[in-house]
């Protein structure tokens, strides 16, 4: 699997790894410094333009302790990462205003 590209759209995988991020409070600076990469990169996959590797979606979901299945599920999109979401816009909304 080394190399190889994921089959779900960058824009909703990022949208699900933001999610469980916040559901787990956990900064963009603390998931880039356990992840081994920049917080601008974090920024670029939970904005959909960067592809995550099979080996960062492994390690992600490590980190955000979830399944794999979970992040790449589209078709069924699973509620408590709805739920999630929900708040990590909330949360990033929040963010964003006191910048």
């Amino acid at each position: 699997m080394m190399g190889s590209t994921l089959s779900v759209r960058p824009a909703v995988l990022g949208l699900r790894l933001k999610a469980a991020r916040a559901s787990k409070r956990i900064t963009q600076e603390a998931a880039a410094a356990e992840i081994g990469v920049a917080r601008t990169t974090i920024v670029a996959i939970e904005a959909g333009k960067r592809v995550v590797t099979p080996e960062e979606l492994r390690t992600f979901a490590e980190l955000y302790e979830v399944q794999e299945s979970e992040l790449l599920d589209v078709a069924r999109p699973d509620l408590k990462l709805q739920i999630d979401f929900r708040s990590a816009v909330q949360s990033a909304e929040s963010e964003a205003e006191s910048i």
